[in-house]
């Protein structure tokens, strides 16, 4: 099926409002990036999950400027967004992995996810196929975000990890709707539809991140306000 487009001052843009939608999500995904900044920005908790808004409203940004001006970007802008979401779950996960108590097993899964970034990142740009990125995405967030934060529930009853997982349901809606391509009409696709969905994951992401920052300040005052015996 040949995409919608639209002629805007003779500039061919394919799928306009899938742009629109893309450009929103990524604008939103930044205005968490800066929030999350101004809450911290030394701890490795705060890096990594500024590291996270920054690449999926970046890489968002880059897919949909690839997909609107394919005519005259070609495919390669769409590679850089690919290779871009591998960040996005690197850092997913290294926010996870900081709820890891054991430094042993914390170190090793921050090894294996760096090895996991590179390889996905080589094969996206040597077969130039967005399936590695799905697969990724699937074995990192799917896979170990998940589980850490099931456990992290369960075990120390972290409410907060309940809205990252939250979020991570509510993303797998955005799956099944470009798995079944669920289409409104050919203005408003599953592309759009997916992008909509994301946006409310990323807000849960967001609820997420923010109390664990917070709380972590507080755990921190409250340790320097102790009086030393």
């Amino acid at each position: 099926m040949t995409p919608f487009s639209a002629n805007l001052f003779g500039i061919t843009i394919l799928e306009p409002i899938t742009l629109i939608t893309d450009s929103i999500l990524a604008g939103l995904c930044l205005l968490f990036f800066f929030k999350i900044s101004k809450i911290a920005k030394t701890s490795y908790l705060a890096k990594n999950w500024r590291g996270f808004f920054l690449w999926l409203g970046l890489s968002t940004f880059l897919a949909g400027i690839g997909h609107g001006f394919m005519h005259y970007t070609g495919k390669w802008l769409l590679i850089v967004a690919w290779i871009s979401a591998g960040l996005i779950t690197y850092f997913n996960q290294a926010a996870s992995i900081m709820q890891v108590e054991n430094k042993k097993w914390r170190r090793l899964l921050m090894y294996s996810i760096l090895f996991q970034l590179l390889v996905v990142s080589l094969l996206v740009l040597f077969t130039q196929k967005f399936i590695f990125v799905t697969i990724n995405s699937v074995v990192g967030v799917a896979g170990l975000v998940l589980f850490i934060r099931i456990r992290d529930v369960i075990l120390f009853k972290n409410k907060h990890s309940k809205y990252v997982i939250l979020a991570i349901c509510v993303g797998f809606f955005s799956a099944v709707a470009h798995t079944m391509q669920l289409s409104v009409s050919e203005w408003f696709n599953y592309k759009d539809i997916g992008h909509v969905i994301l946006m409310i994951s990323a807000l849960f992401f967001y609820k997420g991140a923010k109390g664990e920052l917070l709380e972590k300040q507080r755990k921190l005052v409250a340790e320097k306000s102790k009086p030393l015996l």
